[in-house]
C-alpha cells in the first residue's frame, strides 16, 4: 500500500501539472475532430472491432432463436443509409435513419432496440459532420430520452458514445458549461458499469469533464477530476479503457496516471 507521503506527493504532482496537461487536451481533441472516422461508427460484421464482435454474438443468439429476419432487414436499411452517405446523398441517408429509428421505437426485442439506438446515434454523428450542430444536439437528446435507461449494455453504449461525442462538439464550440453537464450525463449512465465498453466511454467522459472544468477556471475541481479518473482506471485498467484514454488525451495524462499508481502494480 502507498504511504501517506506518497499520496501527498502524487497530489502535488497532479496540482503542478494539471494546467499543462489539460491545455494539451486541446490539441488532442482537434486531432480527434479531424479524424474521418473517430471511434468507429461503421456497422459492419468484419471490421475487427470490439463492437463487431458484440454484434456477431447478437446474431448468433438471434439465429438460434429463429427470428433474425427482421433484424437483418433493418440492418440492411442502415447499410443503405451508409451507402447514401458515401454517395453524398445526406438528406436521403438521414431520412433512412429516421425511418429505422421510428419503426423500432418501443420495441422490446433487445437486438432491435440496439439497431434503433444505433440509427439515432449514426444520425447524430452525420449531422455533426455536416455542421448541423443544433440538430445534432437535439438528436442526441432524443436518443438519451428514449434509451438512456435501457438495461442492455449495447444499447446504453450507443447512448454513451453519442453523449461523449456531444461533449466533444460542445467543447469545440466553447460551450463549456453544457459540455460539463453532458460529460456528467455520460458518467451517470456508464460510470458504475462493469462492461469494458461502457467503462471506456466513462473514461472519455472524465477526460472531457476535466477540460471543461479547466476552461471554466475551476482548477481545483479539474485536479480532483484527474484524481477521480486515475482511481477509476486503477493500476491495471481494461485494455479498452486504456486505449480510449490514449485516443482522447495526450501522453502526459497517462504519465500522471502512472505516477498516481506508482508502486501499486
Amino acid at each position: 500500500m502507498p504511504s501517506p507521503t506518497h499520496g501527498r506527493a502524487c497530489r502535488l504532482v497532479l496540482s503542478a501539472l494539471t494546467t499543462a496537461s489539460v491545455i494539451a487536451l486541446k490539441a488532442s481533441a482537434a486531432d480527434r475532430a479531424k479524424s474521418t472516422c473517430p471511434r468507429g461508427v461503421v456497422l459492419t460484421p468484419d471490421n475487427g472491432s470490439r463492437r463487431a464482435e458484440r454484434r456477431a454474438r447478437w446474431h448468433a443468439r438471434k439465429a438460434v432463436a429463429g427470428d433474425v429476419d427482421e433484424a437483418w432487414e433493418y440492418r440492411g436499411r442502415l447499410s443503405d443509409a451508409q451507402a447514401l452517405v458515401a454517395a453524398g446523398r445526406d438528406d436521403e441517408a438521414l431520412a433512412v435513419y429516421d425511418e429505422v429509428s421510428e419503426s423500432l421505437a418501443g420495441m422490446e426485442d433487445a437486438y432491435l432496440r440496439y439497431v434503433g439506438s444505433f440509427a439515432l446515434r449514426a444520425k447524430a454523428r452525420r449531422l455533426g459532420e455536416l455542421g448541423r450542430f443544433d440538430e445534432e444536439l437535439a438528436t442526441v437528446s432524443h436518443l438519451q430520452i428514449r434509451y438512456g435507461e435501457a438495461e442492455e449494455a449495447d444499447v446504453r453504449l450507443n447512448v454513451a458514445i453519442a453523449l461523449t461525442r456531444r461533449a466533444h462538439s460542445l467543447l469545440r464550440r466553447r460551450r463549456y458549461l453544457r459540455a460539463l453537464r453532458t460529460a456528467d450525463d455520460a458518467l451517470a449512465l456508464c460510470g458504475a458499469s462493469d462492461d469494458p465498453g461502457l467503462r471506456a466511454e466513462a473514461a472519455v467522459a472524465y477526460v472531457y469533464r476535466g477540460k471543461a472544468l479547466f476552461k471554466l477556471l475551476r482548477f481545483r475541481e479539474a485536479t480532483r477530476n484527474s484524481e477521480a479518473l486515475f482511481k477509476f482506471m486503477g493500476p491495471n485498467p481494461d485494455p479498452e479503457v486504456l486505449e480510449a484514454v490514449r485516443t482522447v488525451a495526450p501522453d502526459k495524462v497517462l504519465g500522471l496516471w502512472r505516477v498516481f499508481h506508482w508502486g501499486e502494480t
